[in-house]
């Protein structure tokens, strides 16, 4: 699966992807659904900064090809 840590965070996050994934792209959407941020990853360039958003709750959407998979993030300074 995929995990997003630590979280809470005070604003960089982690992702740890399968092996198999090459790169994916990400959405980061706050509580009312409107994206905030967007971007590329690959397996060994997983981390996602976000420490210029406020303290709350943020749901990230990770999509590679048809496969999409969403984690909600905390950050908490």
């Amino acid at each position: 699966g995929i995990l997003a840590y630590p979280n809470p965070s005070q604003g960089v996050f982690k992702m740890e992807l399968p092996v198999s994934v090459k790169s994916y792209s990400y959405k980061i959407m706050d509580a009312l659904g409107n994206t905030v941020k967007t971007g590329m990853m690959t397996y060994d360039k997983n981390e996602v900064d976000c420490s210029e958003f406020a303290n709350g709750v943020y749901f990230i959407s990770i999509s590679q090809n048809s496969t999409t998979v969403n984690r909600k993030i905390t950050i908490q300074k």
